[in-house]
């Protein structure tokens, strides 16, 4: 907890930490990397995926997806809990991991 004085009144107050989500360089790039990842191998899976007639609704899932957290931004920006940087940097770096073993092991 951190005390700020207020200039005009000498109050002092404590504050709790702050809600930003990891605004480090580490989770940016991290997350760009993963992006970078998904995107190679979505460019070699998919269109095979979206041939098959069970999956031809495939792209439509994805654009609900980014539509649901496109109209729910303001509530995730104002959630009251935030997740610890440590653990988006260890969930991004498991799935970049896990991206670059499976593009290792072409088990695609």
């Amino acid at each position: 907890m951190a005390t700020q004085t207020i200039a005009d009144t000498g109050e002092s107050i404590t504050t709790g930490p702050s809600k930003s989500v990891g605004g480090g360089t580490t989770v940016w790039c991290l997350l760009a990397l993963v992006a970078c990842s998904h995107f190679a191998i979505a460019l070699k899976y998919f269109p095979r995926l979206w041939s098959q007639g069970h999956y031809q609704y495939f792209p439509l899932v994805l654009g609900v997806i980014a539509w649901l957290f496109w109209s729910r931004r303001s509530e995730i920006a104002n959630a009251k809990t935030v997740p610890s940087p440590k653990v988006i940097v260890g969930l991004l770096a498991a799935d970049l991991v896990a991206v670059l073993l499976a593009t290792l092991l072409n088990s695609s």
